[in-house]
């Protein structure tokens, strides 16, 4: 009898002492259904970068019904949907790219952005991986809203209105002074501090969209044609120049007033007169030129001297006087004169 008491003593001992239980090895048939409350999973704001093979995640910063995680690999977090579950039918539903509020002075842009899912924005040929969530900062008390996008450069900008004092985590960058999202911008969210000095609303609006149109407008020397699905541009033959060349002088028509050519081998140039190529200037001498000449002086008339040596200087004679024309040269003296050709 007095083993018996013993051992008991000795049993209720080693439990007492034992304040933490493995379910993992100690447990038999848990049972949950009876306790007040359980939380499974660990809480999160932002996914963590690592975690094994069946480890669960809480992301409270996502859309309410699509915060369960698991990791179905190493490092890879997966969303659980569930087979049955209804797959988004709005933008709004996508995580890419997604802002919502984590405290009363920080929002989080593409809390889902991750190395092994990371966020993808393409301008063009370049398109640019974001691996990691952004932390948008409250840090003043003066009231605005703030425009969140994507610049031509595939970064991510928050633009802030006049006042307002706003920070943002790589590779996110500020813009003061702002009043909406720049045309060229892809708009992600708009969101104010209003309700409360200091604080973010509780609320943004989301400014994804899946259609966008831009309608290029053709300036001077541009024409624009719609012809079917294509839009095609070309140049405007009544405003902009064609430029040829070859290395022989240009044979056939041309457009008057709006064709030159150059031939390489002489570097002679020749303009469209009458539907037909005409010698305009030759890189040899003697040049020949086609036409005539029409002197138009601009302002006083310059001192003749070695930098103006054979320039020519014409004057307009006034009433009942004649014209005049001159030409710099060097007398024999070494002096540059102006001498008189008519």
């Amino acid at each position: 009898m007095t083993r018996t008491i013993s051992l008991l003593i000795f049993i209720i001992t080693i439990l007492k002492g034992q304040t933490f239980i493995n379910l993992g090895k100690q447990g038999n048939r848990v049972d949950f259904s009876n306790q007040s409350r359980t939380i499974p999973q660990r809480i999160v704001n932002a996914l963590p970068s690592t975690c094994v093979l069946g480890e669960q995640a809480y992301l409270a910063t996502a859309p309410a019904g699509e915060n369960l995680y698991f990791c179905t690999g190493p490092n890879i977090w997966t969303i659980n949907r569930g087979g049955n579950s209804t797959q988004p039918t709005r933008l709004s539903q996508l995580q890419d790219f997604n802002v919502t509020r984590a405290t009363n002075t920080t929002l989080i842009v593409g809390s889902s952005c991750s190395i092994n899912q990371p966020c993808l924005v393409q301008n063009g040929a370049a398109v640019t991986s974001i691996t990691a969530p952004v932390t948008v900062t409250l840090t003043g008390t003066t009231t605005g809203t703030i425009y969140t996008y994507i610049d031509e450069a595939n970064k991510i900008i928050v633009g802030a209105t006049t006042g307002m004092l706003v920070s943002c985590s790589d590779p996110c960058q500020t813009a003061e002074n702002a009043t909406g999202f720049p045309v060229s911008s892809i708009a992600l969210y708009q969101w104010g501090s209003f309700n409360a000095a200091g604080q973010w609303d509780q609320t943004g609006t989301d400014r994804r969209a899946v259609f966008r149109r831009e309608v290029p407008v053709a300036g001077e020397g541009l024409v624009s044609q719609q012809q079917g699905n294509i839009r095609r541009w070309s140049l405007d033959t009544t405003v902009v120049s064609r430029y040829f060349r070859g290395n022989a002088a240009p044979i056939g028509t041309c457009q008057t007033g709006r064709d030159v050519y150059t031939e390489t081998v002489s570097g002679n140039q020749f303009r469209c007169v009458n539907a037909t190529w005409v010698l305009s200037a030759s890189a040899t001498w003697p040049m020949t030129l086609t036409g005539t000449i029409q002197l138009n002086p601009i302002g006083t008339q310059p001192s003749c001297d070695s930098s103006k040596q054979f320039q020519f200087w014409a004057t307009a004679g006034g009433a009942n006087s004649k014209d005049s024309v001159e030409v710099c040269v060097k007398a024999a003296n070494n002096t540059f004169i102006w001498a008189t050709l008519y």
